[in-house]
């Protein structure tokens, strides 16, 4: 008899919930009878927010670029490592379900012709990565010729053999992936035929304890990523502070981004959080009057969190210096769409 396996490659904890999402919903649509179902993390934390009693396997990978086994060839030893940890999980006879928010990553990529070779059907999918589903991103012709050198790592094992395909880099024009799925109320440049969205992630356990009205600013490297200058931050902190007063909240708490060691937006009097802290979890578990960033996911992801119970607000948007113009058209009308305030 034929089984069938879901597996899931996330990052983030937007993919994890996404992913639980999907699971079911792929579950229910194609009748699977009980059907195993694995959630592969990139980062150690996320297996912490996995709670869903719909995973019969959470295994923790390393990104081998980042986490190369000791010794030469160390990039392709953990490669070879995360193939086989993933193998052990892997029934005879299977169809196989896989998803992830790229294919173009060497992390992922390898798993393409592995699990094509060891199932009797592979499909594959995109599931969301919050802003980075707005417009495409096409191969250059210098990345799409660097590429090749990764075909050679099949002189090192036969299971490291890299799948090239064309189009967007995500993997979206390829017909490789059969279906994109997309967080509600984004509009994409994908294929509409592949296209389909996620119902919103609405939270009911997410109630206001008390009267006190509480705020958390997103921090993100906005200087460090040279998105806007030093006194165009601190004009977008200055707004956001006196906002803050004029609406009498009473606690403001701020989550840094793992990458900003300068804690842009940060200011004297916020209650500062630990860059380690999942904000999705947090905010999961948390109430909050007011969401307050200027370009971050997490303003995406709350907005589907909580729905029309908070205000989620977007500062400083018009003043960053995006390379490409479009995105930021695209950025003010998702927001529009969704109902998050731009000021």
């Amino acid at each position: 008899m034929v089984s069938n396996i879901l597996i899931f490659f996330v990052a983030s904890p937007l993919q994890v919930i996404a992913s639980s999402m999907i699971a079911k919903d792929i579950i229910h649509k194609k009748k699977l009878s009980k059907p195993k179902c694995i959630l592969i993390c990139y980062k150690p934390k996320l297996q912490e927010i996995v709670s869903d009693p719909i995973w019969d396997n959470t295994l923790y990978i390393p990104w081998p670029r980042y986490e190369p086994l000791p010794g030469f060839f160390g990039v392709s030893k953990r490669l070879l490592s995360n193939i086989e940890l993933v193998g052990k999980t892997i029934e005879k006879k299977t169809n196989i379900y896989c998803f992830s928010a790229t294919y173009d990553n060497e992390a992922v990529n390898y798993f393409i012709n592995y699990l094509k070779k060891n199932s009797t059907n592979c499909s594959f999918s995109l599931i969301p990565d919050g802003t980075l589903n707005l417009i495409r991103y096409p191969q250059s012709l210098i990345s799409r010729i660097l590429k090749i050198l990764r075909f050679f790592r099949l002189l090192y094992s036969r299971n490291l053999r890299y799948t090239f395909y064309s189009g967007d880099r995500l993997g979206a024009d390829s017909d490789l992936v059969k279906s994109i799925y997309v967080i509600p109320g984004l509009r994409t440049e994908y294929n509409p035929a592949k296209v389909i969205q996620l119902k919103p992630f609405f939270s009911t356990k997410v109630i206001k304890p008390d009267q006190k009205k509480r705020a958390i600013i997103i921090g993100q490297p906005l200087t460090g990523y040279k998105l806007i200058d030093r006194q165009g931050l601190m004009h977008i902190s200055r707004e956001i502070g006196e906002w803050s007063y004029i609406h009498d909240i009473d606690e403001v708490f701020y989550k840094p981004h793992p990458k900003d060691k300068e804690e842009n937006l940060f200011e004297e009097g916020y209650k500062l959080l630990s860059a380690e802290v999942l904000v999705e979890n947090f905010l999961s578990n948390n109430y909050f009057d007011y969401v307050i960033g200027v370009h971050s996911s997490v303003l995406i992801f709350a907005k589907q969190l909580y729905g029309n119970q908070i205000e989620v607000i977007s500062f400083g948007l018009d003043k960053l210096k995006l390379k490409n113009q479009s995105l930021k058209i695209k950025l003010y009308n998702l927001y529009n769409e969704l109902g998050i305030i731009i000021r």
